[in-house]
């Protein structure tokens, strides 16, 4: 990305532009030029003379030409007086008014001009031969006031049905076409075809052999009888199964014939003649209705299954699998036992009374509900609240006596509770027998992440938790916090007790001002983040706020030195931009101000960002002489 220049370049002492290059852009779409802009277009060198671009050397143009270089059969040069001089070149006669090709020249290899013409005689005259390369994406080919144009896709003649192509005598030989071919008419050999693109089409698809439509050569059926054929999809070999067929007309079809065809009168008088049962949906629902006498009915075999979508209201027995189930009363079913022999072989499911949430609920009888896998020895009197608690109690009877013991000696809950989660062993918990902290006391250790030998560092310490909170976040080691040891005071500057850290010691450093930290003077001194930014100043250069015509801005940035280094970026784009700066005040002496100057308005606002470098350590150059 090319970085904008808002300032003249003054090249002193005779400076060059090396591998210089002019903008490559179409004078058509340029804008905003200003006089004197140069570019490239389209091989042309053009600079812009306040309204129009206009190739170098020609038109209102300016300079001096020093080199003409002739093309193909074209000599050129510049006399001593300045003027342009083009000579006659292999095949090229130069005349006072125009510059002509000689018979039989082959040295051109190209002639481009946005108006050329190449005819014989007047070009002017309507009845003369030429080929007219003026119209774009035309070229036009006039013989005697007649025209045909080549457009690029197309070769069409001058107006519709004038020209021919080719002749009688002179014909063309083959012609390919990839497409369509219009025609108003066909003549094949002298003779004009009548037909219709209707007529033609009647044969479109058509697979038949010459030898297949011979088959009609003679057939003198009309078109309404060969018409009856029409919508057929029969092959030949089905149609040929009626081939010398004829119709039986038997009212009992007591030929039975294999091949032979019966006629609709006959297929109808057969089954007139014969008789079925009405096996229909409502039918079949009457005769069941109506019973079966004293016989048995049997639906399907052992293999079939029989599916009954609805209800199966049964008011007998029900044997299922040789098992009889009977609804011997109200609310019961009977499950007669397998030898069918006696009160001892039967159940009876007896419900009691169902609410309206269709509940069932068992009758109080005397005895018991077994639940368990043998009766209990007395009664369970526990609530299910009750037993509730021990849902999910995975321990032994044991466990359970102890909580029974402990419980008894006053121990609650809420105590037990405080060992919840509690992973330190029996050893680890003895550590705390004889401590007499406090709840409050203990707490303070609560999240302690420290070993045993950590903490007994903090044997015999007297300092209070807040000068320990000083050391809240501190990674130091014991080696690094040893440094300390021996300090009295840790604010001010040094009283000459304290060890002053220098590049090569440890020790304390102050904190420099805004004003060193700025120039840069103290090498004894730290520089806050800050106070760092002391040393750095950016503004924004409000291009609407310029003067139209002295397009000057003066940035401040009390850095109070010349020694800066300042860079430029549009405010919008991004861009690094080179901007002409002085370090004054609008031409005032002064180490707090730039003043920037403009030669136009940018297009965008400018960022400038300034650094100093005051204070920086200076360096010695060396002068080669080769």
């Amino acid at each position: 990305m090319a970085i904008p220049v808002l300032s003249n370049l003054d090249l002193q002492n005779k400076g060059q532009i090396i591998r210089f290059r002019v903008e490559n852009a179409q004078a058509s779409g340029y804008s905003n030029a200003e006089a004197g802009a140069l570019i490239y277009d389209s091989g042309n060198l053009k600079f812009y003379n306040g309204s129009n671009f206009v190739t170098l050397g020609t038109g209102s143009g300016s300079g001096t030409v020093t080199q003409v270089d002739g093309g193909a059969g074209l000599t050129g040069s510049v006399t001593s007086s300045g003027a342009l001089a083009v000579g006659a070149g292999t095949g090229i006669t130069v005349n006072a008014d125009d510059v002509a090709v000689t018979a039989a020249q082959t040295g051109i290899t190209s002639i481009i001009n946005p108006s050329l013409k190449v005819g014989r005689a007047n070009l002017s005259a309507s009845d003369h031969e030429f080929i007219d390369f003026a119209t774009n994406g035309v070229i036009k080919l006039s013989v005697d006031g007649g025209e045909a144009r080549w457009t690029g896709t197309a070769f069409v003649p001058g107006s519709d049905g004038v020209a021919d192509l080719g002749s009688s005598s002179k014909e063309w030989k083959d012609i390919y076409i990839d497409g369509k071919a219009y025609l108003d008419a066909i003549n094949f050999n002298g003779t004009d075809l009548t037909v219709t693109a209707d007529e033609i089409n009647i044969l479109d698809g058509v697979t038949s052999t010459a030898a297949e439509l011979n088959i009609l050569d003679g057939v003198t059926s009309t078109t309404a009888e060969l018409n009856i054929l029409d919508g057929v999809t029969s092959t030949a070999a089905e149609l040929n199964i009626l081939d010398g067929k004829a119709f039986l007309d038997e009212d009992d079809m007591s030929s039975n014939s294999a091949t032979g065809i019966a006629s609709q009168q006959s297929i109808k008088a057969y089954i007139d003649g014969k008789t079925f049962d009405d096996v229909s949906v409502a039918n079949l629902k009457t005769a069941l209705a109506g019973g079966f006498g004293s016989n048995a009915v049997q639906i399907g075999d052992n293999s079939d299954t029989v599916t009954i979508p609805g209800n199966l209201v049964v008011t007998g027995t029900q044997t299922i699998s040789n098992e009889t189930v009977s609804v011997i009363e109200n609310n019961t079913i009977q499950f007669e036992g397998a030898a069918l022999s006696g009160a001892n072989d039967e159940l009876k499911l007896t419900t009691g009374v169902l609410s309206a949430d269709r509940t069932v609920t068992l009758a109080d009888l005397s005895g018991h509900v077994a639940l368990l896998s043998a009766a209990p020895s007395g009664t369970i009197t526990a609530t299910p609240a009750e037993l509730n608690v021990l849902d999910g109690f995975a321990g032994v009877t044991a466990d359970l006596t102890y909580a029974k013991d402990l419980r008894a000696t006053g121990v609650t809950t809420t105590e037990f509770d405080k060992l919840d989660g509690l992973t330190a062993s029996t050893s680890e918990l003895n550590i705390m027998d004889g401590v007499t902290a406090t709840t409050s006391e203990l707490n303070i250790l609560d999240g302690v992440t420290a070993t045993a030998s950590e903490l007994n560092i903090l044997d015999g310490v007297t300092a209070t938790a807040s000068e320990l909170n000083i050391l809240d976040g501190v990674t130091a080691t014991a080696t690094e916090l040893n440094l300390l040891d021996g300090i009295t005071t840790l604010s001010g500057s040094n009283t000459g007790d304290e060890v002053a850290a220098t590049e090569g010691t440890a020790g304390i450093l102050e904190v420099a001002t805004e004003l060193e930290s700025i120039t840069g003077s103290a090498n004894d001194k730290i520089i806050t983040p800050h106070n760092l930014t002391d040393r750095y100043s950016k503004a924004v250069i409000d291009v609407s706020s310029l003067h139209a015509t002295a397009l000057k801005a003066v940035v401040p940035h009390s850095l109070a030195t010349k020694e800066v280094i300042v860079e430029c970026f549009g405010a919008t784009t991004g861009e690094r931009v080179l901007c002409e700066y002085h370090t004054d005040n609008n031409g005032s002496s002064s180490t707090n101000h730039l003043t920037f100057h403009f030669v136009s308005e940018p297009s965008e606002d400018i960022n400038v960002f300034i650094t100093s470098v005051k204070g920086t350590a200076a360096v010695t150059p060396t002068y080669p002489t080769s």
